[in-house]
């Protein structure tokens, strides 16, 4: 019988119930039933046996039962509605979790400054990045591919502008963009370590010199992973004026992901 009642019906009853258990009894169809026909029925054999009821009472019992209903409904499917729109947002963001993360290993991360060209030819900096980093997926069963990586440099919240490239090793040994990005890590794997070799040239007219780099510039590394999952980002926050030394600087605060300063063991 519940088939003829309205979905609105069935899902302002089953609120009802979540809001007051004590309350609710029989299903959606007896409320349906109660605020349309049995009361309006019932009024109708007391006027079949009580003639002595004015005519206008039948009318007025069944604009204040529908008024009642729909109120009913109103109230009760609107909250259903926002109940359940709650829920499947709470429901993308689970989806959205990082579930495959990255690391760093500071002893093997180093960031270069450097300054190019000349006045007359024109100048130019660029930022030299070595970064180790290794993968984690923490879903235990679920694979999940890592897409790709991105390396920028900002200011505050804007980029700025650089001509960029990445290259990748591991062991010494070069390994193909196309191979590394998109590789699948299965459930509850975590990688051996990769070296990420970046390159960024300013292209920015008010960056042209590394006295131009002030405490405010910062590198980030944002993976992109399969499935729904958002961007990833790490921060890195390097000492610049220890930057310009040929060798450039591992003293570098990194935010955003796991960063091991030192020892990168994992006692587990």
């Amino acid at each position: 019988m519940s088939e003829f009642v309205p979905k609105q019906w069935i899902l302002a009853w089953d609120q009802f119930g979540r809001e007051h258990p004590r309350l609710k009894h029989g299903p959606a169809v007896v409320a349906f039933l109660l605020f349309t026909f049995l009361g309006q029925s019932i009024l109708g054999l007391i006027r079949y046996f009580y003639g002595v009821l004015p005519l206008f009472s039948w009318p007025l019992m069944f604009l204040s039962t529908t008024a009642l209903a729909q109120m009913f409904v109103i109230r009760f499917a609107g909250k259903a509605y926002e109940r359940q729109l709650l829920e499947q947002a709470r429901s993308l963001e689970k989806l959205a979790e990082h579930k495959l993360i990255f690391e760093i290993n500071g002893e093997q991360t180093s960031i270069r400054l450097e300054e190019l060209g000349s006045e007359e030819a024109g100048l130019a900096i660029s930022i030299v990045a070595t970064i180790q980093v290794r993968f984690e997926n923490l879903d235990p069963v679920q694979p999940i591919s890592m897409k790709r990586l991105d390396i920028a440099l900002y200011r505050g919240s804007s980029e700025i502008f650089t001509w960029k490239s990445l290259r990748y090793s591991s062991n010494g040994a070069g390994i193909k963009t196309d191979e590394f990005e998109g590789m699948m890590i299965q459930g509850g794997r975590l990688t051996s370590w990769y070296i990420l070799h970046g390159m960024l040239t300013v292209a920015d007219k008010e960056v042209l010199r590394a006295s131009d780099i002030t405490y405010a510039d910062y590198i980030t590394l944002t993976m992109y992973a399969g499935g729904h999952q958002k961007p990833l980002t790490g921060n890195f926050h390097p000492h610049w004026s220890e930057a310009l030394t040929p060798k450039g600087t591992n003293q570098i605060t990194v935010t955003g992901v796991t960063y091991l300063p030192k020892d990168f063991r994992r006692l587990h």
